[in-house]
């Protein structure tokens, strides 16, 4: 019995057009299951295919198991009604029409191809449908078997693997990298975006053995020809991971690029090796940049060479003559003058070293700058090291009318350990500035431990005065180099600008910190913070050791009823000062004016000490040293005192001296009393523990 259609059922979507109307034109339903013996039957209730048969009218009349298990559909349900009810056809994937396929019924009685139907459920179905017309003994046209395959996974599969492959060729279209791959015999079989730069292509099949003729490959000195073994994909055929190798290619125009290869073998799922793939990244910009940053880094570490050594004979060349001008003005000073006279010449002593602390403050920097300033740790006194600080300037606050006080906490330790040298150097001048820009009032310095539990090994440090303070907009570039509160008081108070960044500089090199608090009109206070560790009790003195197990030769000086010194200084000035200096002292000096002079002397007489130039004509301090200490190992002379006195003040030239055989150090300007602590300690009848030099 025909089905039928509610009012509001949906007709079929699909008809055979103009061939199914010709297909049935005046032939009676036949009912097809007939038609079908009983071993056609079962063999159809068993294929795993879905075996659908419709009569002329496209009515089912035959829905096999597998075709309820493909569409969801019973047979009870749909035997008898028109297919396109039950399983309409969407479309066909391989773009084909209605219409075209009513035509190739109509042409050869059969069609084949992929369809996207729907579940009974409603989720896609795509199946492989091969269908063809039935005919009667006599040919006629009696009905259509449809045979369908479930094929939704496999087509998804292909689809998605051939969007892949589509995504694949996009993002290689586009990346900045060059492919290069060859086949498990080592031919070529992919090559992008090299053949700009190599002279062949890879449709020549060019062997792996052949490559380095054919190709100009060159290791990354640019110079040597690649070996079949150092070609990245040669190492990759072999089984080698490569991991960014650098190679050089040769363009027509010997033009060279720079690539990194990465790549390793292409192996599939059985473990057999399919070729091996390597991608290249052209670095050719990058090395130029490298080479012209490597270029402008010698360019600038010359230019910092010149510099430190041009800042050197600088600190040198204007050491020597005001050691002459502050020598000779503290020896004018010492004799009798007239009022106007000693004005005169301590006008002279002032501006000299008022000239030298400004060298001072430069070469400091210099240091600084170049990371050349390290830092000597030692046993000290927190409250000496403050008291002496503020008895350096009480004269000159007193002179101004204002009071200068230190507090120092009681529970600040009397031993710590650190640089004291450089922590007087940070407090005489936050101190010397206070009292500089202090005209009335007061300025106070303080020492008193931290007692914070996270820092518990901080001391601090604080200046406060009551001087004329500072803008808000000049505290933000306070710490800069070369820079003032305004201009007013660079002209009014002097100064380079360089003492309050040095503090800073040195202050963060031992760990510490440095601030600052002020009020225009009202006064200033600066602080600053430095980690001292407690110092150790003083070691008893060990015994005497013996030579050659100990590091430190004791060595008798010659006893002399009138000891005599060696003086050996180029700079006529310099040496007459000397020689005063160390006759005011009560020493009996000789001089002589180059080094070859200095070995020759110390080899004809027995001389108590050599205060030695560095920079001096034929043979400088150094190697006259060497000379002298090399005829000290040759002979049972006694090793005689070495005393550098140099205008060399930069960073290394103590160690400089040191090493060349010297052992100690005085540099220019030399003040007379620091000359004679350095020759008491070294000219006295006690032996002389004389540290060995460096090898």
């Amino acid at each position: 019995m025909p089905v039928r259609r509610s009012r509001g059922e949906q007709r079929p979507r699909f008809r055979f057009r103009g061939a199914a109307r010709r297909l049935h034109a005046g032939v009676p339903p036949v009912d097809l299951t007939d038609a079908l013996s009983p071993c056609e039957a079962a063999i159809l209730d068993q294929v795993g295919d879905a075996v659908i048969i419709v009569d002329l009218q496209l009515r089912i009349q035959r829905w096999n198991p597998a075709a309820e298990t493909i569409y969801g559909y019973p047979a009870d349900l749909v035997l008898g009604r028109p297919i396109a009810e039950i399983i309409p056809v969407q479309r066909y994937l391989d773009g084909a029409a209605p219409a075209d396929v009513a035509a190739n019924f109509e042409q050869d009685d059969q069609y084949s191809g992929e369809v996207v139907q729907r579940h009974r459920d409603g989720h896609k179905l795509i199946v492989h449908s091969s269908r063809r017309v039935i005919r009667d003994g006599a040919g006629r046209p009696i009905g259509i078997v449809s045979i369908s395959r479930d094929v939704t996974a496999r087509t998804e599969m292909e689809l998605a693997l051939q969007r892949e492959r589509e995504l694949l060729k996009v993002v290689i279209t586009n990346l900045d990298e060059d492919i290069v791959a060859c086949d498990a015999d080592g031919v070529l079989t992919r090559f992008d975006g090299l053949t700009s730069t190599l002279a062949a292509l890879p449709g020549e099949r060019i062997a792996a053995d052949d490559w380095p003729r054919v190709y100009q490959l060159y290791l990354p000195d640019g110079v040597t020809r690649m070996r079949k073994e150092d070609i990245p994909l040669y190492r990759a055929l072999q089984g080698e991971t490569v991991r960014n190798a650098e190679m050089v290619t040769m363009g027509e125009r010997d033009e060279a690029c720079t690539y990194l290869a990465s790549g390793s073998p292409l192996i599939d799922a059985g473990g057999s090796k399919l070729g091996a793939l390597v991608v290249m990244h052209d670095i050719t910009e990058r090395k130029q940049a490298e080479a012209e940053l490597r270029q402008a880094k010698e360019a600038a570490d010359a230019a910092s060479r010149a510099k430190s050594e041009f800042v050197a004979m600088m600190s040198h060349e204007i050491r020597t003559p005001m050691n002459g001008v502050i020598g000779m003005t503290d020896m004018l000073l010492e004799t009798p003058l007239s009022a106007e006279q000693r004005d005169y010449a301590g006008t002279i002593h002032n501006s000299a070293c008022a000239l030298l602390t400004i060298l001072n403050d430069i070469l400091d920097f210099s240091k600084i700058e170049a990371g050349k300033l390290t830092l000597e740790p030692d046993d000290f006194d927190p409250h000496t090291l403050v008291a002496e600080t503020s008895d350096l300037l009480l004269a000159r606050a007193h002179a101004q009318g204002i009071a200068l006080r230190t507090r120092i906490a009681p529970e600040l330790p009397r031993r710590l350990r650190g640089d004291a040298g450089r922590l007087r150097q940070v407090l005489l001048n936050l101190l010397g500035n206070a009292v500089k820009f202090t005209e009335r009032g007061e300025v106070v310095m303080e020492a008193a431990p931290e007692t914070g539990i996270l820092d518990p090994g901080m001391i601090r440090f604080t200046v406060r005065d009551t001087g004329i303070g500072i803008t808000p907009h000049a505290l933000k570039q306070l710490f800069q180099p070369f820079t003032q509160a305004d201009g007013s008081t660079t002209r009014k108070y002097g100064g380079t600008g360089l003492g309050l960044v040095i503090c800073k500089r040195l202050v963060e090199l031992m760990g510490g910190e440095l601030g600052v608090t002020s009020v225009e009109g009202e006064g200033s206070t600066f602080w600053f913070r430095v980690p001292l560790a407690h110092a150790a009790a003083p070691a008893l003195a060990a015994e005497p050791c013996a030579a050659p197990a100990c590091a430190l030769n004791t060595t008798a000086r010659p006893r002399t009823s009138h000891p005599v010194i060696l003086l050996a200084e180029d700079n006529p000035v310099n040496q007459k000062l000397a020689l005063l200096q160390l006759k005011k002292l009560g020493y009996q000096a000789e001089a002589v004016d180059d080094g070859r002079a200095v070995v020759a002397a110390v080899a004809d007489r027995a001389y108590a000490l050599v205060l030695m130039d560095c920079l001096m004509p034929e043979l400088d301090g150094f190697a006259a040293t060497r000379a002298i200490r090399d005829a000290e190992a040759r002979t049972t002379r006694a090793r005689i005192p070495i005393i550098a006195m140099t205008a060399n003040a930069m960073q290394g030239d103590r160690e400089a001296c040191l090493q060349a055989g010297m052992d100690d150090y005085l540099t220019k300007p030399v003040k007379v009393d620091a000359l004679g602590e350095l020759l008491d300690r070294w000219l006295d009848d006690k032996p002389i523990a004389v540290e060995k030099p460096a090898s």
